[in-house]
């Protein structure tokens, strides 16, 4: 799978990417390495298991998530030498919008609690915009942007995910905000550019 064409422009290819690299290719590494450090170390106690497993691979999922897409794309930008295409006035106000609204959520957020949590849909629109609108490649720096203020500002202490003392719960529900977020922008993305593109093969034929 991952030797063949891989295109996010594409939903089957997207939804082969989720399922494969992303949810199942990721049990590996987590299971692995808590059994060593729970059987052999002996560094974690076996109660504390699945709380380290959950943690270690939604962390593992969302890695993939973010940066192998990003990888892909950009290389295949660098063979087309399209990646100016990616830096126009429309691409630049698209990341100037995903940093303003994510500080708006995470940065400018102190002391906030789950009550504030309607505040983190405020970055849905912006999402959409980059998914209906622009090239994988631009939406993908969106979403590692969106999630380098997201993890920055949580280990910071600040946003609404840092509403506890209790890291896990904090890290656990970030981990799991990005990863939906993003794998809905994908397949939105994928989606829209399928029907797009049934579009314009219907108007060539007519």
């Amino acid at each position: 799978f991952v030797t063949k064409k891989l295109s996010f422009e594409n939903f089957k290819g997207v939804l082969l990417f989720l399922i494969i690299c992303c949810f199942l290719a990721t049990v590996i590494s987590p299971t692995i390495g808590l059994l060593t450090l729970v059987y052999v170390k002996g560094v974690v106690p076996i109660e504390n298991f699945l709380k380290g497993w959950s943690v270690w691979y939604i962390g593992d999922v969302l890695g993939v998530l973010v940066f192998a897409p990003l990888l892909i794309e950009f290389e295949d930008c660098l063979k087309k030498n399209n990646l100016s295409s990616n830096l126009k006035t429309p691409n630049l106000l698209f990341f100037a919008a995903v940093i303003l609204f994510s500080f708006l959520v995470f940065g400018f957020n102190r002391g906030a609690t789950f009550s504030s949590f309607p505040f983190l849909y405020l970055i849905y629109p912006v999402l959409v915009w980059g998914a209906v609108r622009f090239q994988a490649l631009t939406l993908l720096v969106g979403v590692l942007i969106l999630t380098t203020i997201s993890i920055i500002c949580t280990w910071a202490n600040i946003g609404p995910f840092a509403k506890t003392s209790q890291s896990y719960y904090n890290l656990l529900a970030l981990q799991l905000f990005l990863g939906v977020s993003t794998c809905l922008t994908y397949l939105l993305h994928s989606t829209i550019n399928e029907w797009l593109e049934k579009l314009d093969q219907m108007r060539i034929r007519q």
